[in-house]
């Protein structure tokens, strides 16, 4: 078991995990994100540190769903826009959903400037085959095509792996990065709900008593593991991604008097700057090519 960060990180960690060990002595299920990403895996945890990225137009319209399915998990998608909607742990009997239902949210420039929202149209193509939902995604402006690209979807044998690729850009259309919300989620209202952060020299977040809050972190010299574990005392989830630019965000939200613990991925498709912090320089990037 590889695990990698400040020696408080790994203090927190331990913490984290004895507390929800200590809370189940049963063998738990794990879910993890990872890649492009969530799995949901038995028995031991995993801890693998690869890296991940969004979008600024959203809709949460109600859709018919569709689901992914095998013996140890069914993962239940949105079909009109890419979206987790439930993970339903069958060796638990115990079901993660994520009450916000939105969709992704995706930022792009023509040519140097961002676009107005109102121009914007995106459509989404759902296909499934073989346990895999592929979205393909079009970006209109002003009634011409602008950007194309996939969101795939894949179920494996203990969760599921999101793939970003076949970016396709009109002449002077550059996508930035596309926002996929809460695709790890758990309630204040289920036993020790927590969620345990390595960034920053490691956080452990009780859910129920804190405060409505959003972290977003990068990787660079001070934080090089952008893994989050979000659990309670059934399971506990990991969410990772295999890319060192993209972007893990953290978040505490309250909904009709719930509040909930989770985390988002944004999927970088192009940088708006180079943030070199360790050397306290921020370099603008005035050519988005």
């Amino acid at each position: 078991m590889n695990i990698v960060g400040s020696h408080a990180f790994t203090r927190n960690l331990k913490s984290a995990l004895r507390h929800f060990l200590n809370s189940k002595k049963d063998i738990i299920p794990a879910l993890f994100v990872r890649d492009h990403i969530v799995f949901i895996c038995s028995v031991i945890l995993l801890f693998h540190f690869p890296f991940f990225r969004p979008e600024v137009f959203a809709r949460e319209k109600p859709s018919q769903n569709l689901s992914l399915e095998n013996g140890n998990i069914k993962v239940v998608l949105n079909r009109e826009y890419p979206a987790i909607l439930q993970y339903e742990i069958k060796t638990m009997n115990e079901v993660l959903e994520n009450p916000s239902r939105s969709a992704p949210e995706i930022s792009f420039y023509k040519g140097a400037l961002p676009v107005m929202r109102t121009r914007i149209k995106i459509t989404y193509d759902v296909k499934i085959s073989d346990n895999q939902a592929s979205y393909h995604t079009t970006i209109n402006y002003k009634n011409a095509k602008a950007i194309e690209f996939n969101l795939v979807y894949s179920l494996e044998e203990h969760g599921i792996r999101i793939a970003f690729n076949n970016v396709t850009e009109q002449p002077d259309f550059y996508l930035l990065d596309v926002h996929l919300p809460d695709l790890l989620v758990v309630r204040s209202d289920k036993k020790h709900a927590r969620l345990a952060i390595p960034a920053d020299a490691g956080r452990l977040i009780d859910i129920e008593p804190a405060s409505i809050k959003r972290y977003e972190y990068g990787i660079d010299w001070i934080d090089p593991v952008l893994t989050g574990f979000a659990y309670n005392s059934k399971v506990i989830g990991i969410i990772d991604s295999k890319s060192i630019e993209n972007r893990t965000i953290a978040a505490v939200s309250e909904r009709k008097g719930i509040k909930y613990g989770s985390f988002s991925v944004r999927l970088m498709h192009r940088l708006k700057e180079y943030n070199l912090q360790e050397f306290g320089t921020i370099i603008p990037v005035t050519n988005p090519e």
